[in-house]
């Protein structure tokens, strides 16, 4: 074999030897990920199992003052369909305001007075979005001589459901009709988790 030959054929075997090893360290990777996988689905089956034979108690009020000083600021929303309704939050920032969350992305403020059974939820078009949700459109659609006037009175049916009064129903339907999957304002909302 002339000196040519044997550089191209130590070169081809070097790359042969390379990649082999190459593939078993590869390999050897990858049945490590997969223990480490079926660890972690052993451990998620664990913790859903828990979740599903725990008692989990909903949050409990006595009354609509601690609904509306919650330190936690309690989040308030509707699951039907397996689809959520709005999320509200009293206390987010100022006991005077109700935070509604339409999406992570999509927040309305609206002033509140509260007295000992009842909490009265003024319209305003305070919005705090990134995109121009559907919501948004018909919000900013809504009339101006609605700011300021009572739009929904909430009282606790409960201790841990809010009931809503909608005064302006044909407000309210227009606003739920703006989203297709899920019922925005709906009739009643639960107490679900701390927010902070």
């Amino acid at each position: 074999m002339c000196k040519k030959q044997i550089f191209i054929f130590s070169l081809v075997t070097t790359l042969f030897i390379s990649c082999t090893s190459g593939e078993r360290e590869l390999e050897n990777q990858l049945k490590k990920l997969d223990g480490e996988i079926a660890v972690l689905d052993s451990t998620m089956g664990e913790v859903v199992d828990s979740l599903k034979s725990a008692d989990l108690n909903p949050l409990k009020f006595n009354n609509i003052s601690e609904v509306v000083y919650d330190k936690h600021s309690t989040t308030w929303v509707k699951i039907e369909k397996d689809s959520p309704s709005t999320w509200l939050h009293f206390n987010l920032y100022q006991p005077d305001t109700l935070q509604i969350e339409f999406t992570p992305e999509c927040w309305a403020s609206f002033p509140i007075i509260a007295s000992k059974e009842k909490i009265v939820v003024y319209w305003d078009n305070n919005l705090d979005t990134k995109y121009d949700f559907p919501i948004v459109k018909e919000i900013n659609k809504t009339e101006e001589s609605f700011i300021g006037k009572p739009f929904i009175i909430f009282s606790l049916k409960n201790d841990s459901t809010l009931s809503a009064n909608y005064i302006y129903p044909e407000l309210i339907e227009r606003l739920n009709q703006s989203e297709k999957e899920r019922l925005l304002f709906p009739e009643t909302f639960i107490a679900t988790y701390t927010y902070r």
